[in-house]
């Protein structure tokens, strides 16, 4: 009986009483090419015109590259990649040194079985095996993993004990947590994070959603693209960004900042403060609805042109309403003070020593002080078209100044329309303030007065 061959490495099997005196030869051949298949390494190479690349294994003893347990895979080339292994039942661990995916089958270039392949993502490495017939992943479970530097995952992943990755993870498909997941850097999603038990992140992590009934542990940035829900506690100590709606059962800790994509609203872990920025033509503000959210009401900050920087107190007190600017209220109790907290003092316009002088829309709201000398006659004309309806002015005829008691101050208004001494009949030209004496000059139109006080 002639030797033959194993059917999978391809080890010489001899038949009794044959090859005398090369069993030594071929028992070193045989023990090398198993240590092939256990420990050793071959290049692929790949082209641009030539995207198919293949590893063969025949019935020899002789070391060949289909019997390597790592193939490492460099060349050139920008998409359509395939590696063809031999069609026998082994396990490879590949590492795929190219810039774009290889797509892993049994077959030749020939024949080539479309459907049960494994894809192995460029720049990255897979353990795969081989029935003959079909490509499948090796790993597709584990009760514990620890991952030292990036782990991604092209479909969806499921860990259902604990997954320990001390570097990036990156998962195009959707990630699922039942059990804890524990990532010492980034832990990027390109579509769905589902977490039932603990997911912690030692970096930040992106989610196109995110959503989770167990704890979500995040101590770098967080960015969600669409909603954030989690049952249970989200805790972030760096920042929380989220695109879409966010939605906490229980507690959002935050140790950082808040803030959304463009940054225009902060809340600061520092001063306590919610800032809202403006931006282009608008002033930050904020708007508050009714329960039907049918209207609302806007809280808007002064225009930049304006280069207001104050603090706004809220009133004291019981329950009450803001006073509006525009709006009819009725406004009581209230003491009208001045800076000094002291009730308001009618301020002196300005003091008048000679005989002759006309009052001026500038004593509007103040007082004029005259102080003439001895018994002289001092006389404050009232100019028309001066004042305005409802402008109003105090004149005092001081004592000071060396007055006498003889010493008066008159009124001329012959240039108005009317002035009238307040409860008189008939209007006056002329009226007279007496000495030590105070009246208040009250305009109801440009051109007519009303005289109240110590005044003929």
């Amino acid at each position: 009986m002639a030797s033959s061959a194993s059917p999978d490495l391809k080890i010489q099997l001899m038949a009794t009483g044959e090859n005398s005196g090369a069993w030594g030869t071929i028992t070193n051949n045989n023990l090398s090419a198993i240590e092939e298949a256990i420990a050793r390494t071959t290049d692929v190479t790949f082209a641009d015109d030539a995207p198919t690349a293949s590893v063969t294994l025949t019935d020899s003893n002789a070391l060949q590259a289909g019997r390597n347990y790592r193939l490492n895979l460099i060349g050139t080339g920008t998409a359509g990649h395939v590696l063809l292994l031999p069609t026998v039942e082994k396990s490879y661990l590949i590492n795929n040194t190219l810039s774009v995916d290889v797509s892993v089958r049994n077959g030749t270039a020939a024949g080539t079985n479309l459907f049960n392949t494994q894809t192995v993502p460029a720049g990255g490495a897979a353990i795969v095996y081989t029935d003959g017939s079909a490509v499948t992943s090796a790993v597709s479970s584990a009760s514990a993993m620890e991952v030292s530097n990036v782990l991604s995952v092209g479909g969806a992943a499921s860990v259902g004990g604990t997954l320990g990755i001390k570097g990036n993870v990156s998962s195009e498909g959707t990630l699922s947590v039942i059990g804890a997941v524990s990532v010492g850097a980034t832990l990027g999603v390109n579509t769905n994070a589902s977490v039932t038990g603990s997911l912690s992140v030692g970096d930040g992590f992106t989610f196109a959603s995110a959503a989770g009934t167990g704890r979500l542990d995040v101590v770098g940035l967080a960015s969600v693209g669409g909603t954030f829900h989690v049952e249970g506690n989200a805790s972030a100590q760096g920042t929380l960004n989220v695109k879409g709606a966010v939605s906490v059962a229980s507690t959002l800790g935050v140790e950082g900042d808040i803030t959304n994509e463009v940054s225009s609203i902060t809340v600061s872990s520092f001063s306590k403060i919610l800032e809202i920025k403006g931006g282009g033509s608008n002033e930050g503000g904020i708007q508050l609805n009714c329960r039907d959210n049918s209207h609302g009401q806007k809280v808007i900050a002064q225009p930049h042109s304006e280069g207001v920087t104050n603090e706004m107190l809220l009133p004291k007190g019981a329950n009450s309403t803001l006073v509006s600017e525009a709006g009819t209220a009725t406004i009581t109790n209230k003491t009208y003070l001045d800076v000094d907290g002291n009730l308001r003092a009618v301020p002196v316009s300005r003091e008048l020593a000679t005989q002759l002088g006309t009052a001026a829309a500038t004593d509007t709201g103040n007082f004029i002080l005259m102080k003439g000398t001895a018994s002289s006659t001092q006389t404050l004309v009232l100019a028309a078209d001066t004042f305005s309806a409802g402008d109003i002015f105090t004149v005092v005829n001081s004592p000071f100044g060396g007055k006498t008691a003889a010493a008066v101050t008159t009124f001329s208004a012959a240039q108005m329309n009317s002035c009238f001494v307040a409860g008189a009949e008939t209007s006056t030209a002329l009226v007279t303030l007496a000495y030590n004496g105070v009246a208040s000059v009250l305009f109801a139109s440009a051109n007519g007065c009303i005289i109240t006080g110590n005044v003929e």
